[in-house]
């Protein structure tokens, strides 16, 4: 056995330390989409939990038509109105309308608090550089099989085109898992033998 030397200072319990802000803004998780494969045309539901002590003064998904560019911005709401189905319990749910077969929209969920210096926050965090993709008119194989769906965008595929096959660069996409479970923000590396 020894003695520890302990310093007076043991820290910053219950005390303000170098990550502290003022207001952190609205926490944003379980962000999904609905039906997870949808067909040429349908409409999608997009939903969002999210929380903060101060309220919530506005959530909206805000993104794109991946290759084309056409402006996404949809109002997500917690009002028990179609498609939101319980007003005030958090989740924050709006639609999409529909898209052809093999178009791709990638968006984030952006919430802004209701404090009196209003702070937004984002889902990804690191969006525009990650993002979250829904795909119309998927291709979903017959039988019993489990079936996989990666999705990246034009950008990551363009950079792909200029780097070698063994690059080891972690890369945005989505996976999708059959056609019930969706994983925004997973990572993927070109690496493998030459």
């Amino acid at each position: 056995p020894a003695r520890l030397a302990v310093p007076t200072n043991l820290g910053t319990p219950g005390l303000a330390n170098s990550r502290a802000v003022p207001n952190a803004g609205p926490a944003i998780w379980d962000v999904t989409h609905s039906p997870v494969l949808p067909r040429a045309s349908q409409a999608v539901t997009v939903t969002a939990r999210v929380s903060d002590p101060d309220g919530i003064a506005d959530v909206r998904a805000i993104g794109r038509v991946d290759g084309v560019g056409t402006a996404v911005n949809v109002v997500l709401r917690d009002d028990g109105g179609f498609p939101d189905s319980i007003a005030g319990d958090g989740v924050f749910s709006g639609t999409l309308s529909g898209r052809a077969a093999s178009t791709q929209v990638a968006f984030r969920v952006e919430a802004r608090d209701g404090a009196g210096m209003a702070v937004t926050t984002k889902f990804p965090s690191e969006a525009p550089l990650r993002e979250c993709l829904i795909r119309w008119g998927e291709p979903v194989p017959i039988g019993s099989l489990s079936h996989y769906h990666m999705w990246t965008t034009a950008a990551t595929e363009a950079a792909r085109a200029q780097t070698t096959p063994l690059n080891n660069t972690f890369r945005d996409l989505t996976l999708v898992y059959g056609d019930q479970r969706v994983i925004y923000n997973a990572s993927f590396k070109d690496k493998g033998s030459p």
